[in-house]
């Protein structure tokens, strides 16, 4: 590990040519301490290039975050209201409404009749157990809850 000095900026010696090129060179038959030295890339540099941890990275900032669709909207001319439009993109493209199969087959789409099949599905999931008699202080609750 290299030692780290106090007001010492470390940059790298190599460009990714020099790294490409000393794989080349290893590809080839040489040994990966006899190709780092004529392209002064560290040797260490080359054995973890050629492991199975190296992903093909080559650029050292993040992934993007926009889509090419979305840069494209960026890059217009028009820039009014450009925030906006983005913003609104993206917010309708994250509101989907699932619809829910109602027990005649059709789909409820609407929210209030979506809501309805699924009181209805709730209703027949959920029975109370059938009892013959109901103890004094369970009838106040169904006389509210209207379900005996």
């Amino acid at each position: 590990m290299p030692q780290v000095r106090e007001g010492v900026k470390c940059e790298k010696q190599y460009t990714e040519e020099n790294v490409l090129s000393a794989l080349e060179v290893i590809e080839n038959g040489m040994s990966q301490r006899k190709s780092s030295e004529p392209f002064n890339v560290p040797r260490q540099t080359l054995q973890f290039r050629k492991s199975s941890k190296f992903t093909n990275k080559t650029t050292l900032r993040p992934s993007t975050v926009l889509t090419s669709e979305e840069e494209s909207i960026l890059k217009d001319d028009n820039r009014d209201y450009l925030l906006w439009r983005l913003s609104r993109k993206l917010k309708s493209q994250q509101q989907t409404k699932t619809p829910i199969r109602k027990s005649d087959g059709n789909w409820a789409r609407s929210d209030e009749d979506r809501a309805n099949t699924f009181t209805k599905h709730l209703i027949s999931v959920f029975q109370l157990h059938s009892k013959e008699v109901l103890a004094d202080d369970e009838k106040p609750v169904f006389d509210i809850l209207d379900i005996a």
